[in-house]
């Protein structure tokens, strides 16, 4: 997944490409129509939405021990996040908030039992590329989730990892969140 971000990054920030801004600094209720952020970010969801990701993570999508998807962000539902955040009074950096135009679930057995060691091994062994790194744990939902950039002008990456007992729950808990947005 590491290579892919770079790969990607590459791809997507070259020449004649996506403008890079800087995406900590920025917050959320300034993506608004007209902007060139906002031109950006939809230009880098075009993109992210074009590439051939099964191919270039090398993954495979199901076997007996793991699940892997992953989706990008639809246009609509980046647009519909966005107005959630304007219509907030505390502003968010797009960093926090869009923080998941890519993002990719590994659904593996046994992930509780190890979890710990799995958030220290992303915290401490993989690099530079690895900036966030958290174990969310509430009454319905509880994964690892591991955040991939390599710095403030490019946007980050989630990776969800779920243990199979918790995908049930984890799921439901999903779709509650995505409702309230509608709200």
């Amino acid at each position: 997944m590491l290579a892919a971000y770079a790969a990607f990054t590459e791809f997507v920030y070259g020449p004649g490409a996506v403008s890079e801004f800087n995406v900590k600094r920025t917050e959320v209720k300034n993506l608004r129509h007209g902007t060139a952020e906002l031109r950006d970010t939809l230009m880098y969801v075009r993109r992210l939405s074009g590439y051939n990701w099964i191919e270039a993570l090398g993954l495979p999508v199901k076997n007996d021990t793991l699940q892997f998807n992953y989706r990008t962000k639809y246009e609509r539902s980046l647009q519909r996040k966005i107005a959630w955040y304007g219509r907030r009074d505390q502003g968010f950096a797009v960093k926090k908030g869009i923080n998941d135009l890519l993002g990719a679930r590994l659904i593996v057995h046994g992930l509780r039992e190890c979890e710990q060691e799995w958030a220290e091994h992303f915290k401490n062994d993989l690099g530079s590329l690895v900036s966030r790194v958290y174990i969310r744990d509430d009454d319905t939902y509880h994964a690892l989730h591991v955040y991939i950039e390599d710095n403030n002008r490019h946007f980050p990456w989630e990776i969800q990892l779920w243990d199979f007992n918790d995908a049930e729950t984890n799921y439901a808990a999903h779709d509650r969140h995505e409702q309230r947005k509608d709200e």
